[in-house]
């Protein structure tokens, strides 16, 4: 067992060795504080990763953050092993995926990796953050996403010394394979000071059954809410387990709604400073707010700071003039602590997002051109335009005379061996002011032909009881029809008298 052990130990340390690019924008004369780009070649020492060197190292002090603002694929990605691992920072459309057997934020120093709404990514491998003595790593999710296909685990490492890592998960989901390790003496809960705070995000162990083991972490306060122990929901759901924060203390407002624009008062409620047992303390809170229409703080012109240092203030009024997304975050100073708050948003408008109705279901017939009456339920002040689409069996055609009109004609051509097929049209309306897309559907069943949907389609056949050949009209050849069998009596009775008179005879 024990030569295992240090073949194990051998095998990785080969692979911690193996051949890397060092993030050093400074080289490319970018240094804080602007940022580098990921993508780049004169950032790195030998390339970007995987055009040469396979692992990524980040280890110069002071360095520029990184930005990775597309697709990156590479082997293996180490942030601080032997220096500062500086900030990696996944922005929208930006993907990070690596396909060796490991990576890790903060190996033996600090690192702080970022995923912003939008961003994404996926570490193939075993991700051990915070790993070794000296490892200080912080991991937010700002809105992205991290998929593990691994280990996980906080301060894990094989030796006898462990880092540390917090997982701050704001919003957007953390999902990894299975946790690293089991829950005993030999195996704390996480190691040293990690730990991972849920705010409006999600954490999917998607490999592991027992919510006895992730309440065993909630119960041990290194899996928070909103930082607060026990503000956590441990869920099984369809054989994997998942965690959320209960509920926000602070009860923001307004979040995820839409608004006429003007004049907004932002509101919340105060964190408040406890001692050890819990006690309110009486400490004075100060808020930095922030206001604009960008979703981070990167560009300060569309999100400025609108109160520094209030103090004890628990709301502000801000402009929502102009119709758009507007996106604001309460930080919060404690006793010389700041607690950075979570993005909200609201949506601006002049008015409220359409209600379209695309009309009733109709009937129609193959080659008919049919007017169709929808309504895009807009008070006529937003911007909106339309697109209809059709949804039809094979061998049916779909023509509009124009699909970005809110009444367009169409035409439905009906080849199929069907005599009667029903076709779904649905009318999706696009308001500008309101950045919403709302379908609506009406289905048409199309006949053969006229006749056909009379008789058939609206049920007059029994009204026409003359029309004899039905053909949908009543004229001479119907009366021929009827003169010819005039007097006839081809009743029961009559046929049975027949037949027995010619039995006797």
């Amino acid at each position: 067992m024990k030569k295992l052990y240090l073949l194990f130990l051998l095998l990785a340390m080969v692979g911690f060795a193996s051949a890397a690019t060092v993030w050093n924008p400074a080289a490319n004369e970018i240094v804080p504080p602007a940022t580098g780009n990921w993508g780049i070649g004169a950032n790195w020492t030998n390339e970007v990763p995987g055009v040469a060197d396979p692992k990524a190292v980040f280890n110069v002090p002071d360095a520029a953050d990184c930005i990775v603002s597309d697709s990156q694929t590479l082997t293996d990605l180490v942030q601080g092993d032997g220096g500062p691992g500086g900030v990696i920072r996944i922005v929208n459309g930006g993907n990070l995926t690596t396909t060796g057997g490991w990576m890790s934020v903060g190996y033996n120093n600090t690192a702080t990796l970022i995923v912003e709404k939008g961003g994404e990514a996926t570490f193939n491998g075993h991700c051990w953050w915070g790993m070794k003595n000296g490892g200080d790593g912080t991991v937010v999710l700002d809105g992205g996403n991290i998929t593990g296909n691994n280990s996980f685990g906080l301060g894990e490492y094989f030796g006898p010394e462990h880092g540390q890592c917090k997982v701050y998960i704001k919003d957007g989901t953390l999902s990894v394979h299975h946790w690293s390790g089991a829950i005993d003496s030999a195996h704390p809960v996480f190691w040293n000071d990690s730990l991972i705070d849920i705010e409006y995000g999600t954490l999917i162990v998607r490999n592991d059954t027992s919510v006895a083991i992730a309440q065993a972490y909630v119960d041990a306060g290194r899996i928070t809410g909103f930082g607060i122990e026990g503000n956590v929901t441990v869920e099984n759901v369809d054989g994997a387990i998942v965690m959320t924060a209960t509920n926000d203390p602070m009860n923001p407002s307004p979040v995820s709604v839409v608004i006429p624009t003007g004049d907004v008062t932002l509101s919340w409620t105060n964190l408040v400073a406890t001692d050890p047992n819990g006690v309110p303390t009486g400490e004075d809170v100060t808020v930095d707010v922030w206001f604009g229409t960008d979703p981070n703080k990167l560009d300060l012109v569309n999100y400025p700071q609108v109160i520094t240092d209030g103090l004890n203030t628990t709301s502000v009024g801000v402009s929502a003039a102009v119709p758009a997304a507007y996106y604001w975050q309460v930080d919060t100073t404690i006793g010389g602590e700041t607690i950075v708050g979570h993005v909200h948003s609201f949506l601006a408008a002049n008015d409220f997002p359409p209600v379209p109705n695309a009309g009733l279901d109709m009937i129609t017939w193959s080659g008919k051109e049919t007017q169709l009456d929808a309504d895009a339920g807009d008070d006529g002040s937003s911007a909106v335009t339309y697109a209809w689409t059709a949804e039809a069996p094979e061998d049916v055609t779909v023509t509009f005379s124009d699909t970005t009109i809110e009444d367009p004609t169409v035409t439905i051509d009906n080849a199929s061996e069907n005599a009667v097929v029903t076709v779904t049209l649905t009318l999706n309306v696009h308001d500008v002011n309101n950045p919403t897309d709302i379908p609506d559907s009406m289905r048409i069943t199309v006949y053969a032909d006229a006749c056909q949907a009379a008789r058939i389609g609206q049920g007059k056949a029994e009204n026409y009881l003359a029309d004899t050949n039905g053909d949908c009209i009543v004229d001479i050849t119907d009366l021929a029809l009827l003169a010819g069998q005039w007097l006839s009596d081809y009743a029961l009775e009559f046929a049975i008298e027949v037949q027995e008179e010619a039995a006797i005879e």
